[in-house]
């Protein structure tokens, strides 16, 4: 979260582990997708690089943008 610059979401202990992260999916993905929403897919793609957060781009846009998504799979998957 530090890299979208919300601090307060690392923080919060409601989101300390992935089952309160799941119950709280709709705040997360909101905060993500303003913070991409504001960027261009290579700039995303950058900063969380240099953040060292395994990122690549999806098949798929929603609602026309560049917001990219990453589902908890694909995350996951890139961790391994």
């Amino acid at each position: 979260m530090a890299v979208i610059d919300r601090a307060d979401l690392a923080a919060d202990p409601l989101l300390a582990d992935n089952a309160g992260r799941v119950v709280h999916v709709g705040e997360l993905d909101a905060a993500i997708g303003t913070w991409t929403a504001r960027r261009s897919v290579a700039q995303v793609l950058a900063e969380l690089d240099q953040a060292s957060v395994p990122a690549g781009k999806s098949c798929a846009t929603r609602f026309g943008t560049n917001r990219m998504e990453w589902s908890a799979t694909q995350r996951q998957a890139m961790r391994t």
